[in-house]
C-alpha cells in the first residue's frame, strides 16, 4: 500500500461513497447490455467527484471497458469542443487510419470539421464549399457518435467528462446529441459538475440533458462522522478517541478539507494535533493554499503563479519558456511543488503537470496582484504566439491577450479575438463564436473602426447567433448591421445582413426579414443581380409566410429568372425555395413537382445533400396531395437515403414527419405517433418551435381516429397550449374533436367564434385544410350559407387530399369526402353519393383503409333509406375495418348504423333477425358456446337457431352458412 502521505495526496483512498459507486456501477452494467447511459455527477467543489469518477473508471477497466477522459478548461475562452477533442484524439491516435476510413466512410470528414488537431491526426481536411453550416455540424456530431459506436464494438465504452460547469456551448450541444444517440449502444457517459455553480452554458442545457433517455443524476454531499472515521483509519491508522468527531466538525465532512487536514496530521506528531485542529485547520481553499505556499521558496511560488495563469494542466516546456530558466532548475521547483502536494504528474509523464485540485489553481490565480497578472498573461500570449501547430489555439491567444489588454495593448487582443471567432465558426462551434464576435466588436468600437467594418462584424455575429439559436439577438445584430452598412454606403453589406435569417415561422422574424430584404433591394444598383436574386428569393419566402400571395408570386418569379443566370447553388436554391413556398395552393401542385425536380437536379450537380432533402420533401408533398402511393414510397426512400447520410435533426425531422403521415394514411396509428414523437425531438434540437404546432395538430387528428381524447388533452396540457390562442386550422380541428366527443354545445361555441374568420384567406398556411374543416363544421351545425360557399370553393380540388402546400403533416380525408358531407347537408343526395363514392375509390387506390371506411360510413348514411341493403353492406365494411385498425369512434357509429339497418336490409331474407345475427357470428368463425356468450343466450338456443338456418337455406354445413352470410353483408361487426 502507498504511504500515508502518498495516499492522501493522490486521492487513492475512497470512503463513504459506496451507495453512489454502486449506482454508477449499475448504470455501467446497463450500458454493457446495450442500454446507453448518461449520468451527471454533481456536488460542491472538492466534494469528491473526480475521486468517485476515478473509482468508476477502475471498476470499468476491470471488466474490460475502454475508459476515455475529457476535461473542460477553466481558462477563459478555451478551444471549442475541448473535452471531446481529448476523447476523440485518444481514439484516433491509436487507431489505424485505413480502418477508420473504411468503417466511417464520409463520417471521417465529419470528425475533421471539429478541430485542427483531429484533422492532423486523421490526415484529412474537411470538405470545402458546404454552405449548410448547421447541417455540417450535425454531420460532425453524427461522426463522433459513429466513432464511439465503432470503438464499442470491441469494448464497452466509458466516457468521463470532467468539470462540465466550465464547458462551452458546443461541447454541451455535442453531449446532448450523443445522449440521444447512445440509447442502444454499450456506452456510458459520466459528466461531473459543480452543483452550486453550473455555469451559463450548462445551465441552459441541463433541462435537455436530464430529459435524455437513460439519464440520471448523482449528487454528492459531505461525509458523516462514521465515514470521516473510516477515512482517517485508512490513512492514519486507528484514530485517537474523539479525533474523528473533531475533524468532522472542523471540516464539516467536506472531502477536500478532510484530505488537507489528514495530510497536515500525517506530517506532525500526535502532540501537535490539537493545535492543528484548533488554529491551523484551513476554513477555506485560500487558507489551504496559503498554508502550503508559506513553506515554499519565492522561486517555486513564482513558477506556480505562471502555472496558475496557464491553467490547471500545464506542460513542462511552456513553464520553462515563460519562466526563462533552464530545465533542471524548473524540474527542481516542480519537485518542491509536488512535495507540497500542489502539483502532480499526469499519466506518469513528468512533462505533463496538473494542480492537485482545480480549487488550488483558482485560489492562487485570484491572489495575483493585477500588475503581476497582466504581465504573466502577456508572457503566456507571447510564448504561445512563438509556438506553431494545431494545438496552439486562437481561443487561448485571444483569452490571454484580452487579459493583458488591461495594460493598454488592445491591438493583439482584437486581432486574436477575431481570429478565434472565425476559427470557432469554421469548426462549427457557433455558440463559442458569439461571445468572441461580441468581444471583437467591442474592441473595434473602442478603436474607432468605421461603419463598414462594424457592419461586417455584426453580420458575422448575427450569423453565429442565428446558427446557435439566439434568434432575437440575431434580429438586433442584423438590423444594426444594415443601418451601419447604409451609413457606409455599402448595399452589399446590407444584403448580407438581410440574408442571415430564414426558414423560421415566427412572425417577428419574418417581419424583420421582410424589412431588411426590401431595404437592401432598394439600395442595390445595377450589377448586383446575384444578390438581388438571393434577396428576392428570401423575400418571396417571407411574404408568402405572411400570406401575401400575389407579392410572393411576383418576387419568386423574378428571383428564379435572375438566379438562372448564375452557376450558384446557394442563390438558385434560395430562389427555388421562395418559388415553391409562393405556390403552395393546390392549383399549383404540378409546378411544385417541377420545382422539386429542379432542386434534385441542382443537388446532383452541386453535391449538396441539404438541397436534395428539400427536393424530396417537396415532391412527397405533391404525391400526398394527389394520392400517389408509389410516388409517396419513392420520395420516402429518397428522404431515408439523405437522412441516413446527413444524420442531422433537420433531415430526420422531415423524414419522420413524412413517414408518420404515410403510416397514418395506411392505418398504422401507433407507429405514426411514435414517428412524430421522435420527429418533434429532432425539431426541438434545431430550435424549430413551429414544429410543436404541427405535432399538436397531428396528435389531435390521431385522437379523432382512435378516440383517445384524454391523450390529446394531456399532450396539450403538458406543452402549455392555450386552445384560445391557436391558428384557425387548429381551432377548427379542436372544434371537430369536441363534436366527436359529443360536446355539441362546446363545439358550437368554438364554431361561432371561428365563423367570422370565413372565408379563409388563400395566403394563410393550410388554406385547403382549414376550408375543408370549416365545411365539416358547417354541415354539423346546419350553416347552409357557409356550407354552400365551401362546397363551391372545394369543388375544383375534388381529386386532392386536403393537405397541400410546403410540407405534408397529415391527411384526414380527400376533398371529395368533405364535398360529399356538404352535398348531403345542402340536399344534393346524388352529388353526395357521387362525391363519397369517389372518396372511397380515391382512398382505396391510395391504400388508406381507415379513410375509405369513414367514406363508406358517410355514404351508408346518405343512402340508408333508398338502398338499405347497400348501406348495410357499406356500414358493415366500415365496422370491420374500424375494428381492425382501432378506430373506436367510427366503430361505434358504424356498428350502431348496422344495427339500425338490419331490419330493412334483411327484410327479404328467409331468416329472422335473430337468425341473421347468429349467421353473422358463424361467419366470424365463432363456436356455439362463444355465440351464446355474445348474444347472452344458452348454447342449446344457439344450436336450435343454427339448425333452423341450415334447414331454411337448405345447407349441410356451417361453412356454407358462413359463405352465405359474407355474400349478404353479414359477419362484419
Amino acid at each position: 500500500m502507498s504511504t500515508t502521505k502518498e495516499a492522501v495526496g493522490t486521492g487513492e483512498v475512497v470512503v463513504g461513497r459506496n451507495k453512489e459507486l454502486a449506482g454508477l456501477c449499475r448504470g455501467l452494467a446497463a450500458a454493457g447490455r446495450g442500454q446507453g447511459r448518461f449520468t451527471l455527477l454533481s456536488g460542491a467543489a472538492g466534494i469528491g467527484k473526480t475521486r468517485l469518477a476515478d473509482a468508476l473508471a477502475r471498476e470499468a477497466s476491470l471488466t474490460g471497458s475502454r475508459v476515455l477522459w475529457g476535461r473542460a478548461s477553466e481558462i477563459g475562452q478555451s478551444p471549442p469542443y475541448l473535452p471531446w477533442i481529448q476523447v476523440i484524439r485518444s481514439i484516433t491516435r491509436q487507431a489505424d487510419r485505413a480502418v477508420l476510413k473504411q468503417r466511417l466512410g464520409p463520417g471521417l470528414w465529419g470528425l475533421a470539421l471539429l478541430a485542427p488537431e483531429i484533422q492532423q491526426d486523421l490526415g484529412v481536411d474537411p470538405p470545402s464549399g458546404a454552405a449548410d453550416a448547421t447541417g455540417a455540424r450535425f454531420r460532425a456530431f453524427a461522426a463522433v457518435a459513429d466513432l464511439l459506436r465503432l470503438v464499442a464494438e470491441d469494448n464497452d465504452v466509458v466516457v468521463v467528462l470532467e468539470d462540465l460547469h466550465w464547458a462551452d456551448g458546443p461541447t454541451l450541444r455535442l453531449l446532448d446529441y450523443l445522449c440521444a444517440e447512445i440509447a442502444s449502444a454499450p456506452i456510458f457517459i459520466l459528466g461531473t459538475c459543480r452543483a452550486d455553480e453550473p455555469g451559463p452554458e450548462l445551465k441552459k442545457m441541463l433541462p435537455s440533458l436530464r430529459r435524455a433517455a437513460g439519464a440520471d443524476e448523482v449528487r454528492l454531499g459531505p461525509l458523516n462522522q462514521a465515514e470521516v472515521a473510516d477515512f482517517l483509519r485508512a490513512v492514519l491508522g486507528e484514530p485517537a478517541v474523539g479525533l474523528a468527531q473533531a475533524v468532522c466538525e472542523r471540516t464539516e465532512g467536506h472531502p477536500l478539507f478532510l484530505v488537507e487536514v489528514a495530510r497536515m496530521l500525517s506530517e506532525e506528531p500526535i502532540g501537535k494535533h490539537d493545535a492543528i485542529l484548533t488554529s491551523a485547520v484551513p476554513e477555506r481553499v485560500r487558507g489551504m493554499v496559503c498554508h502550503r505556499l508559506d513553506k515554499l521558496t519565492p522561486q517555486c511560488r513564482s513558477l506556480l503563479e505562471i502555472a496558475a495563469v496557464l491553467g490547471r494542466s500545464v506542460s513542462l516546456r511552456r513553464l520553462q519558456t515563460i519562466a526563462g530558466t533552464d530545465q533542471i532548475s524548473v524540474l527542481e521547483l516542480i519537485d518542491e511543488a509536488k512535495a507540497a502536494s500542489l502539483l502532480i504528474s499526469l499519466n506518469g509523464k513528468p512533462e505533463e503537470l496538473q494542480f492537485q485540485h482545480g480549487l488550488f489553481r483558482e485560489a492562487l490565480y485570484a491572489d495575483l496582484p493585477m500588475a503581476r497578472r497582466v504581465k504573466l498573461h502577456r508572457a503566456v500570449a507571447e510564448a504561445l504566439e512563438a509556438e506553431s501547430g494545431p494545438e496552439v489555439h486562437a481561443a487561448d491567444l485571444a483569452f490571454h491577450w484580452m487579459q493583458a489588454a488591461a495594460g493598454g495593448d488592445t491591438g493583439n487582443a482584437e486581432r486574436w479575438t477575431l481570429q478565434a471567432a472565425e476559427a470557432a465558426t469554421t469548426n462549427l462551434a457557433f455558440e463559442a463564436a458569439v461571445p468572441l464576435y461580441i468581444a471583437a466588436l467591442d474592441l473595434a468600437e473602442r478603436r474607432g473602426a468605421d461603419a463598414a467594418e462594424l457592419a461586417a462584424l455584426l453580420v458575422a455575429l448575427g450569423t453565429a447567433q442565428w446558427r446557435s439559436g439566439e434568434l432575437q439577438a440575431c434580429v438586433k445584430s442584423t438590423h444594426r448591421a444594415a443601418a451601419l452598412a447604409e451609413q457606409a454606403g455599402r448595399p452589399d453589406l446590407m444584403a448580407q445582413a438581410a440574408l442571415v435569417m430564414h426558414g423560421v415561422g415566427d412572425k417577428r422574424i419574418t417581419d424583420s426579414v421582410i424589412r431588411l430584404c426590401r431595404q437592401a433591394l432598394a439600395s442595390l444598383g445595377p450589377g448586383n443581380e446575384r444578390l438581388k436574386a438571393a434577396l428576392m428569393g428570401r423575400l418571396a419566402l417571407a411574404v408568402s409566410e405572411n400570406g401575401e400571395v400575389e407579392s410572393a408570386m411576383a418576387l419568386s418569379a423574378q428571383a428564379l429568372e435572375l438566379a438562372g443566370q448564375f452557376d450558384d447553388p446557394e442563390v438558385l436554391g434560395a430562389a427555388l425555395e421562395g418559388r415553391q413556398r409562393a405556390l403552395f395552393l393546390p392549383q399549383w401542385s404540378e409546378e411544385r413537382m417541377i420545382l422539386g425536380g429542379r432542386m434534385l437536379a441542382l443537388a446532383s450537380l452541386s453535391g449538396r445533400l441539404d438541397l436534395e432533402l428539400w427536393g424530396h420533401a417537396w415532391r412527397a408533398s405533391v404525391m400526398f396531395e394527389h394520392g400517389d402511393p408509389s410516388g409517396i414510397v419513392a420520395e420516402l426512400k429518397g428522404l431515408e437515403r439523405v437522412a441516413g447520410i446527413l444524420k442531422d435533426p433537420l433531415s430526420r425531422f422531415h423524414l419522420l414527419k413524412t413517414r408518420a403521415a404515410w403510416q397514418h394514411i395506411t392505418g398504422h396509428f401507433q407507429e405514426a405517433r411514435e414517428s412524430w414523437d421522435t420527429a418533434l425531438q429532432h425539431a426541438l434540437r434545431i430550435e424549430d418551435r413551429s414544429a410543436m404546432g404541427l405535432y399538436l395538430g397531428f396528435i389531435a387528428m390521431l385522437a379523432r381516429e382512435t378516440g383517445d381524447y384524454d391523450d390529446y388533452r394531456r399532450t396539450f396540457s403538458r406543452m402549455g397550449v392555450d386552445s384560445s390562442d391557436v391558428p384557425p386550422v387548429m381551432a377548427a380541428l379542436l372544434a371537430l374533436l369536441k363534436l366527436d366527443e359529443g360536446a355539441m354545445d362546446e363545439a358550437r361555441v368554438e364554431y361561432e367564434r371561428l365563423r367570422p374568420l370565413y372565408p379563409v384567406e388563400q395566403g394563410s398556411p393550410g388554406w385547403l385544410m382549414t376550408t375543408s374543416f370549416f365545411g365539416e363544421l358547417a354541415t354539423a351545425f346546419g350553416d347552409r350559407d357557409i356550407a354552400s360557399s365551401v362546397y363551391a370553393t372545394l369543388l375544383p380540388f375534388a381529386d386532392h387530399f386536403e393537405s397541400c402546400g410546403s410540407g405534408v403533416v397529415f391527411c384526414y380525408a380527400p376533398v371529395s369526402y368533405y364535398l360529399g358531407l356538404l352535398a348531403e347537408s345542402l340536399d344534393k343526395p346524388e352529388e353526395a353519393r357521387t362525391q363519397l363514392q369517389n372518396a372511397i375509390e380515391f382512398s382505396q387506390r391510395v391504400g388508406a383503409p381507415g379513410i375509405a371506411a369513414r367514406a363508406q360510413y358517410a355514404l351508408a348514411r346518405v343512402i340508408r333509406r333508398e338502398e338499405p341493403k347497400h348501406a348495410y353492406d357499406l356500414a358493415g365494411s366500415a365496422t370491420a375495418t374500424a375494428k381492425v385498425l382501432g378506430m373506436r369512434p367510427l366503430h361505434l357509429r358504424a356498428t350502431a348504423l348496422v344495427e339500425e339497418l338490419i331490419p330493412a336490409a334483411t327484410a327479404n331474407f328467409p331468416l329472422s333477425r335473430r337468425e341473421c345475427e347468429v349467421a353473422s357470428l358463424v361467419a366470424e368463425g365463432l363456436s356455439n358456446r362463444r355465440i351464446a356468450e355474445a348474444l347472452v343466450v344458452s348454447p342449446r338456443t344457439v344450436e336450435s337457431h343454427v339448425q333452423s338456418i341450415l334447414t331454411k337455406l337448405d345447407f349441410g354445413s356451417r361453412s356454407q352458412v358462413a359463405a352465405w352470410a359474407a355474400a349478404n353483408g353479414l359477419g362484419r361487426r
